[in-house]
C-alpha cells in the first residue's frame, strides 16, 4: 500500500551517507607508529545506538554514528581513530535523549537538533578495521519492502547493532520470524549493511524460539558432550563410590564433623556446604567444603577441554545450562545430602570468641552431608521453627531441601547461630576495615523468583531476603580470601585472582544528582566514604528509594576481572574495591565455573612440597587453562548478564501474554583480557 511504499523509499533515501574509504594498512601502521592514530574497542551505548565510544589509554573518544564517524563498523570492533580537532568535537546526548524539551530558540540547537547546551566531547573518527566482531545477529523482518521490492530490512534484536539489508525478493516469507542473519558487507554510501539469512529460528512470541534467539544472541552454541569427554566420566556411574585408595590421602571428617549445606529450592548442583566442631580446647574449628571437581575432571583431559570452553553453567528461568555433564554435576560432584563426598576444605580454627584465627588448614577431604537443606528451612530453624511446613511435599531426590530429620535440628540451630554471629563480625570488619559497599537491595529484592509449572514460568515475585543469605555469602567470601591469599603466596606470578578497582567519583553523577534533590550528599572518593553515604540515604529514604540508589551505585562500578597476577602491572591494586579485601579469587564454585577449577588446581599444588616441577606446573594452571573461549560465561561477563536480564524480561512478559514475548539482544576470553560476569550480582555477593 501507499503508506509502506513511502516508508520503503525513506530507507531507500537514508541510503546515501557514509562515503569515508578505510585508509591503507600502510598509512595506517605509519600513523600507529607516529602516535597520531589510536586503536581501541569501539562500543555503542544501548541508551543512544547512534553513539559510540572508544577507550584507549585511558581517555574515552566520542564517535558520532550520525555523522558518519564510525564509517561501516559495528558494536565490539576493534578500529583504528583519527582525533578531530576540537571545533569538529561532537556533543554526544546519552540518556539526555529520552527527556523530551521544546526550545523556541533554533539558534540554540545543532543542525541535527541537538541542544548547544550539550557539552563538546573528545571526538574521533573511525578510518580502519582492525579486528572485525562477531558478525551473525538475531533479527525481526520489517513488514516493509524497498521500493522494487528486491530487498528488506531486517532489525537485530540488539539495538546496538544496525538495521540490515537482505536482498531478497522472497522477503515475505520470514515476516513474523526470528531469523539469524550474518552481515556479509558494508558498501560504501549505504548506511545499512547487507546480509543473509543463515537460519530461520522460529516464530516470534514462541517461548522455544525466544530462548533459542538468546543463546544465538549470546552465541551460545552447546553441542552436547563428546564421545571423547563421556569417556572420562566413572564407568561405574551413578553407582560410583569413594575408592579405599582415596581414604589414604584425604582428611575423614564423617564421623568427626556435623557437615550441612544450605541453597535454593531445588538445588541440584550443590557445591559448598560447612561445619562447626568444638574443641576440647575451647577453640573452633569452622569449615567450608567445596565438591572435589578436579578428582573427576583432570586437568587437560578431552572433559576438561569441554567444560573449559563453556567457562560456567548457566541458567535460564525453567532450564539450565551445565558446565560438567549432568552424572557429575547434579550427583557425583554435588554435595547431596546423606552421602559421602569428596571434597576440598577450608578449615579455621578459631578462639571462642571468633575473633582470631589460630590456624587455616587447607586439603582434600571425606564428608558426609547430614543436611542439605535450602535458605528458608535454615532461617526457620534459627528462628525456632520447624523446618517444613506440614503437609508440604518433599523435593524430587538429588535436590536440595529433604526433611531434616528431628534429632538434627537441636544441633543445626546451635551451630548456624554460631556462623551467623561469624558472618556478622566478619562483615563488620570488611565494612569498617575494608570499606566494603553493601549494594544489596534489602527486601525490596534485587533479584526475581519465578514459579514454574508445567515447564512454565506462571508467577514472578522479588526473593526474600534473609540473613542466612548473607551468612551463607559470608563464609563464601571467607574461603576465597583465604584460598586467595594462600594461592598469592605461593605462586605470586601465577595466581589467578578477581579484583575489583577503585571507580573514580565522576562516574557517580548520576547518583549524586538524585541524593542532592533529597538534600543528601554523595561522598565517593573511596569505598569506606561510599559506603557511609549509602548507608546515611538509606536511613533518610523509603526501601523503595534506598534500594534504587544502590542499584545506581552498582551501575557507576567498573567491573570486577579475572588476572593471573604474572600479567598484571607493576603496582597494580589486586584488592576488591566492592567487598573491601586486599586479595580475592573464586574457589567455591568449582561445579558451575572454570576459574574456580583452576584455582582448586592451584590450592593443590601449592600443598605439595616446593619443588620445580610442581610450581612450572601451578604456573600453567593460570596461564593455559584459560584459553579462548566463544561461549558466554562467568569469565566473559556482561553479555551473560545481559543474557539473565532478558530472560527475567521474557520470563515475565510470558505471565503478560501468555505464551512467550519477543526479547532484546562475545568476545573471546583470555588470561590477559578476563572481563567480568554479572557484575550487579556478583559486586554484592561476589563469592
Amino acid at each position: 500500500n501507499a503508506a509502506k511504499e513511502a516508508k520503503g523509499q525513506a530507507l531507500l533515501d537514508n541510503e546515501l551517507s557514509d562515503t569515508q574509504e578505510y585508509w591503507f594498512e600502510s598509512r595506517v601502521s605509519e600513523g600507529l607508529q607516529r602516535k597520531i592514530l589510536i586503536r581501541g574497542r569501539l562500543n555503542f551505548t544501548k541508551e543512544n545506538p547512534k553513539e559510540g565510544f572508544v577507550r584507549a589509554d585511558g581517555k574515552h573518544w566520542f564517535i558520532d554514528a550520525r555523522a558518519g564517524y564510525h564509517t561501516r563498523a559495528i558494536h565490539q570492533d576493534v578500529v583504528i581513530l583519527q582525533p578531530l580537532p576540537e571545533n569538529e568535537w561532537g556533543r554526544p546526548i546519552g540518556k539526555r535523549r529520552l527527556v523530551f524539551t521544546k526550545d523556541d530558540d533554533d539558534a540554540n540547537t545543532t543542525t541535527d537538533g541537538r541542544s548547544l547546551s550539550y557539552p563538546t566531547f573528545p571526538s574521533a573518527r573511525v578510518v580502519a578495521i582492525e579486528t572485525m566482531s562477531r558478525r551473525s545477529f538475531v533479527a525481526t523482518m520489517v513488514d516493509i519492502p524497498m521500493p522494487d521490492e528486491s530487498a528488506a530490512i531486517v532489525v537485530p534484536m540488539d539495538i546496538r547493532i544496525p538495521k540490515i539489508r537482505l536482498p531478497t525478493k522472497l522477503w515475505q516469507q520470514f515476516v513474523g520470524k526470528r531469523l539469524l542473519v550474518e552481515v556479509d558487507a558494508w558498501d560504501i554510501g549505504s548506511n545499512y549493511p547487507h546480509g543473509r539469512v543463515l537460519e530461520t529460528l522460529g516464530n516470534i512470541g514462541d517461548l522455544e524460539t525466544e530462548v533459542k534467539c538468546l543463546l544465538c544472541e549470546n552465541q551460545v552454541r552447546l553441542q552436547p558432550f563428546s564421545l571423547a569427554a563421556r569417556a572420562c566420566l566413572p564407568e561405574q556411574g551413578v553407582n560410583w563410590t569413594i575408592p579405599s585408595s582415596e581414604l589414604e590421602n584425604r582428611r575423614d571428617l564423617r564421623n568427626a564433623h556435623c557437615v550441612f549445606s544450605v541453597d535454593p529450592v531445588g538445588c541440584q548442583d550443590i557445591d559448598d556446604a560447612m561445619s562447626v566442631h568444638h574443641l576440647p580446647s575451647g577453640d573452633v574449628e569452622i569449615g567450608v567444603h567445596i565438591a572435589d571437581v578436579t578428582h573427576f575432571v583432570a586437568l587437560n583431559s578431552a572433559l576438561d577441554r569441554e567444560a573449559r570452553a563453556r567457562g560456567t553453567t548457566f541458567y535460564l528461568v525453567d532450564r539450565r545450562f551445565d558446565m560438567l555433564p549432568s552424572l557429575l554435576s547434579s550427583n557425583l560432584c554435588s554435595l547431596h545430602g546423606q552421602t559421602d563426598r569428596l571434597a576440598v576444605s577450608v578449615i579455621w580454627t578459631l578462639s571462642s570468641d571468633l575473633e582470631t584465627i589460630k590456624l587455616t588448614w587447607y586439603g582434600r577431604t571425606i564428608i558426609h552431608n547430614v543436611a542439605a537443606m535450602t535458605y528458608e528451612q535454615a532461617a526457620n530453624i534459627l528462628d525456632g521453627r520447624a523446618p517444613e511446613k506440614a503437609g508440604e511435599e518433599p523435593p524430587p531426590p538429588l535436590t536440595a531441601g529433604s526433611p531434616v530429620r528431628k534429632k538434627l535440628i537441636p544441633q543445626l540451630k546451635k551451630d548456624l547461630g554460631l556462623l551467623t554471629t561469624l558472618a556478622r563480625k566478619r562483615r563488620k570488619t570488611r565494612e569498617d576495615v575494608g570499606g566494603a559497599v553493601d549494594l544489596s537491595s534489602g527486601d525490596i529484592g534485587g533479584e526475581l523468583k519465578f514459579t514454574i509449572v508445567d515447564g512454565k514460568p506462571v508467577a514472578v515475585k522479588p526473593k526474600q531476603d534473609l540473613e542466612i543469605h548473607h551468612t551463607i555469602a559470608e563464609l563464601m567470601i571467607f574461603a576465597n580470601t583465604s584460598v586467595a591469599a594462600k594461592i598469592y603466596d605461593r605462586f605470586p606470578g601465577s595466581a589467578l585472582l578477581r579484583i575489583h578497582q577503585e571507580v573514580s567519583e565522576d562516574r557517580f553523577d548520576d547518583l549524586k544528582e538524585m541524593l542532592v534533590a533529597g538534600n543528601l550528599k554523595l561522598d565517593g572518593k573511596s569505598n569506606m566514604e561510599l559506603a557511609e553515604s549509602l548507608k546515611k540515604a538509606e536511613n533518610k529514604s523509603v526501601p523503595v528509594v534506598a534500594a534504587l540508589f544502590r542499584s545506581l551505585a552498582t551501575r557507576a562500578m567498573s567491573e570486577a576481572l579475572y588476572v593471573s597476577t604474572g600479567d598484571t602491572k607493576e603496582g597494580q591494586d589486586l584488592g576488591h574495591y566492592g567487598l573491601g579485601l586486599s586479595t580475592y579469587t573464586h574457589f567455591t564454585s568449582p561445579i558451575r565455573r572454570y576459574a574456580d577449577v583452576v584455582v582448586h588446581h592451584q590450592l593443590l599444588a601449592s600443598l605439595i612440597e616446593p619443588k620445580e616441577q610442581h610450581i612450572e606446573t601451578a604456573n600453567n594452571h593460570a596461564t593455559v587453562a584459560l584459553p579462548d573461549s566463544a561461549v558466554v560465561s562467568m569469565l566473559k561477563g556482561k553479555p551473560e548478564t545481559d543474557a539473565e536480564k532478558d530472560d527475567l524480561i521474557r520470563g515475565t512478559a510470558e505471565l503478560v501474554v501468555g505464551n512467550g514475548a519477543a526479547g532484546t539482544g562475545a568476545e573471546a576470553i583470555g588470561i590477559d583480557d578476563l572481563i567480568d560476569g554479572a557484575a550487579s550480582a556478583l559486586l554484592n555477593e561476589d563469592n
